[in-house]
């Protein structure tokens, strides 16, 4: 009598979940920080009293920031270790996966390669995992586009703060940035579901229930 060869043990999913506990986190963070910047535009007045627990909340808000940062890197690192036992044979190395993210400049083809691979090689493998590679590849053009108005409007922000230090930057368009960064959070959180429980699904389906190294 033969037995199916249970599924391997994913290396990604505790630190994916710790990652999508934080990235929760720093969504409710980053709602708070709305709801402190929508104070200041309508009732300057009232947001005067809370103007110390606005401060107290961006702190909070730079230290879970660095933290998910972390957590993020060595989940896509244990994660393409994963891949490339789940798919036989992967395009990307988990050193790959790092270089790809992390190089400035390079990162600009990098991210959205390896988010569009995993999106396609899901894809390719039919039912509920290509309505995951389907989603992610619905997320990945809002992230860049986010991404990419997060950064210019956070430096206008600084630069408009460094060039008035009394005045400040201007009141709405840090509401706007606020309002971006948190739509940022949600594409962050919502992408980490995605392969999370993709990749989980992929690894106790019936196609992982073969030796470790036949194809997914």
């Amino acid at each position: 009598m033969s037995f199916p060869t249970p599924a391997p043990t994913l290396k990604s999913e505790s630190i994916g979940n710790i990652l999508i506990a934080f990235l929760w986190t720093g969504l409710g963070v980053s709602v708070l920080s709305l709801l402190f910047s929508l104070s200041e535009f309508l009732a300057p007045d009232f947001y005067t009293q809370l103007a110390i627990l606005d401060a107290v909340n961006v702190l909070i808000q730079a230290l879970i920031t660095v933290i998910t940062i972390i957590l993020f890197l060595v989940w896509m690192y244990q994660l393409h270790a994963d891949l490339k036992v789940l798919f036989n044979p992967y395009p990307v190395s988990s050193g790959e996966a790092m270089a790809q993210l992390i190089i400035p400049f390079y990162n600009l083809w990098g991210i959205w390669n390896v988010f569009a691979t995993l999106a396609d090689r899901l894809k390719s493998k039919g039912g509920q995992l290509a309505g995951a590679g389907s989603a992610l590849r619905f997320w990945l053009p809002l992230l860049y586009v986010a991404g990419i108005a997060s950064r210019i409007l956070n430096r206008i922000v600084l630069n408009q703060s460094l060039m008035d230090a009394e005045q400040g930057a201007s009141t709405t368009l840090i509401l706007v940035t606020v309002g971006v960064d948190l739509f940022l959070s949600i594409i962050w959180l919502q992408m980490a579901r995605i392969i999370v429980e993709a990749v989980k699904r992929g690894a106790g389906s019936r196609e992982m229930g073969m030796a470790v190294g036949a194809e997914w």
